[in-house]
């Protein structure tokens, strides 16, 4: 495998008002022209697999009027932050199916065979058991893994980062401790 760690991106990716939320990830940037596919696709011609980073992180939070609010927020209603991940995800079921699963399935659909999933225990620690009681927390982060590995398949090989998480066990391949 090679993986391609952050700086792929064509900018910050997030949630923007002109660009969705996966093109964020997947489109091309000055130093990656041809975007994901085209660095999956470089990555396959040398004879090894392409893997590559993803931090379900939404860097840029720029919601349209009317748009639905998916990120962590404490008791007083301040949006959850970190020194890792800028703007929490709430992971909710509405989080992971339009945002997250988009991701998963457009790596896939450009050839990826790894993905590196990073940040989850700042999610799960600074993040959902700040906004949610600890057993909410736990099935959302849950749901996340479960919808990651279910969008990838099995043929995927999917690391999980920052931490043995109990809460991703059975789903991911690995964790980086």
């Amino acid at each position: 495998f090679l993986q391609v760690d952050n700086g792929y991106t064509y900018l910050e990716p997030g949630i923007y008002q002109h660009l969705d939320y996966v093109d964020s990830w997947i489109c091309s940037s000055a130093k990656f022209p041809g975007g994901a596919r085209k660095i999956a696709e470089l990555i396959r011609a040398r004879g090894l697999e392409p893997g590559i980073w993803f931090n379900p992180d939404f860097y840029n939070y720029e919601l349209k009027p009317g748009q639905r609010d998916v990120i962590c927020r404490d008791v007083n209603g301040r949006a959850r932050g970190s020194l890792w991940i800028k703007h929490m995800p709430d992971m909710s079921d509405y989080t992971i199916t339009n945002y997250y699963v988009p991701v998963f399935e457009a790596f896939k659909k450009a050839g990826f065979k790894y993905l590196k999933i990073d940040g989850l225990r700042h999610i799960l620690f600074e993040g959902l058991n700040i906004a949610y009681e600890p057993k909410e927390a736990q099935r959302r982060l849950r749901n996340f893994a479960l919808a990651a590995r279910v969008a990838l398949g099995d043929d995927v090989y999917l690391l999980g980062c920052w931490g043995m998480l109990t809460e991703i066990a059975g789903t991911f391949d690995a964790c980086r401790i």
